[in-house]
């Protein structure tokens, strides 16, 4: 395996096909708070179905991604950092455009295994230098169209998630899709993200003993530590590992039952809530918890339906926030699943039009927002760290995942490309929708072997 190559043949700079808007458009708080760097995404094609020839794929991939431009336009300007505006940065609308890259590998896509990011895979994703290119000349969107040798195709996805979360970009893949099959369908985006600008507030916010508006709000303040440490260095530099586990409908049919034992709610905990109090449970027997050892679970929350009004179904940007919930390992470990169920509803269900734009403003408030930032590249010292005592789970259940046709039949797998840091995870519904759910994660070497003992037998 390690004599298989990619070899990128050509680079293609793609331009809105028509004139479109220029100047700065705003970025809301969810966009600055968000990851600086681009969030990878892999689709995965055994037999195209397209008797084209693959010269003739990328041309008609570089026509109709020009098309989808003129309504994306933002996609295909650059992001530039404001001066001493506390890391914050403004989208520039000048129509630089995308890059796609059409690529030829030696491999076959059984070589791949079962998908889970790996070099392989980051060898199907276009690479970004954020250490020598600066951001003003970074595209915002890569892709990567590569040939395998067995006639399959992959389609990688580098996009900045400063300016669309997952929702977003299924959006403009979605519509991009559309323009490379012929159909004119178009959902043209909303893009006046002025209306998640803050109007003030202050809820939600703990003081932090200095008096004033120095306040830490509840779900930004630093995540707990280990016990006994003041840094989390040493756990940043621990040897991690990428791997994909499958619960059956079955096993998520039980592990709904399981929590539902004792809810005394009339409304049942839904297979997310069951999930992820499951995952936060394994990880703190995994990583051997003491009983007193604080730890966060962190949620990404989409609040487009929780504002009101509800922001509009074809907004574009990043609609979401970063809530935590926290708690005790020997409180996780004691208690039962549905009472760790019931941890995560409540919080989630606090997340109102007031507590959003609550956060919202309480981030326009803040001198500098790097530190809230975390960062999808493996290794990297710098953001908020939510490995261990804690962990971050992305749900992409209730996002559109699959039937992305391009012309030549919809993916045999679709998922992350990447798994920046220890305790990340993301929970996807299974390639057949038949109630199965995948999860990808990324845990220090020495816990997995026991995380994965937990998360199969304590169902």
């Amino acid at each position: 395996m390690s004599n298989m190559s990619t070899t990128i043949k050509h680079i293609h700079i793609v331009k809105p096909a028509s004139p479109t808007p220029s100047g700065k458009m705003y970025l809301s708080e969810s966009d600055q708070a968000s990851a600086i760097t681009h969030a990878p995404t892999i689709y995965i094609y055994r037999r195209p179905s397209s008797d084209q020839p693959f010269e003739a794929l990328v041309q008609t991939l570089i026509t109709s991604l020009g098309e989808t431009l003129v309504d994306f336009y933002p996609v295909a300007g650059r992001l530039r950092y404001i001066p001493d505006a506390g890391g914050r940065v403004e989208l520039e609308c000048n129509s630089e455009g995308v890059t796609l890259i059409e690529a030829e590998s030696d491999m076959k896509i059984e070589d791949l295994g079962d998908f889970s990011p790996s070099p392989l895979i980051s060898s199907l994703i276009p690479r970004v230098d954020y250490l020598t290119q600066p951001i003003e000349e970074t595209p915002l969107v890569l892709v990567q169209l590569t040939r395998f040798t067995c006639g399959g195709i992959s389609v990688g996805f580098a996009n900045s998630h400063t300016i669309m979360d997952g929702q977003s970009a299924m959006l403009f893949i979605s519509e991009w899709c559309k323009r490379a099959r012929g159909v004119v369908d178009p959902v043209r985006p909303f893009l006046d993200r002025t209306i998640l600008k803050p109007s003030g507030g202050g809820g939600g916010v703990v003081d932090d003993g200095n008096g004033g508006d120095g306040g830490l709000h509840e779900d930004y303040t630093p995540p707990p530590l280990l016990v006994g440490r003041s840094d989390d260095r040493e756990e940043r530099r621990k040897e991690t590992a990428v791997t994909t586990f499958q619960l059956s409908a079955k096993q998520v049919a039980k592990l709904k039952s399981k929590a539902n034992l004792d809810n005394a709610s009339p409304k049942p905990y839904t297979r997310y809530e069951a999930i992820a109090a499951h995952l936060w449970r394994c990880c703190s027997k995994a990583r051997h918890h003491t009983a007193s050892q604080a730890t966060r679970v962190r949620i990404v929350t989409n609040i487009s339906n929780r504002l009101k009004p509800p922001l509009p179904p074809a907004f574009f940007g990043n609609m979401v926030l970063r809530i935590g919930v926290e708690a005790t390992s020997g409180d996780l470990i004691n208690n039962p699943l549905g009472g760790v169920s019931a941890l995560i509803r409540k919080k989630v269900g606090s997340v109102d039009d007031k507590y959003a734009r609550d956060a919202l403003a309480y981030l326009e408030r803040q001198p500098d927002v790097t530190r809230f930032r975390n960062y999808h590249s493996l290794g990297c010292t710098k953001g908020e760290f939510f490995g261990n005592p804690n962990l971050e789970i992305t749900s992409w259940l209730s996002l559109p995942l699959y039937g992305t046709d391009f012309g030549w039949g919809p993916e045999d797998y679709m998922g992350p490309g990447g798994i920046g840091f220890d305790g990340k995870f993301f929970v996807l519904p299974g390639l057949d929708e038949d109630g199965s759910v995948v999860i990808l994660l990324r845990l220090h070497v020495e816990c997995m072997d026991e995380f994965k003992k937990c998360l199969y037998e304590d169902m």
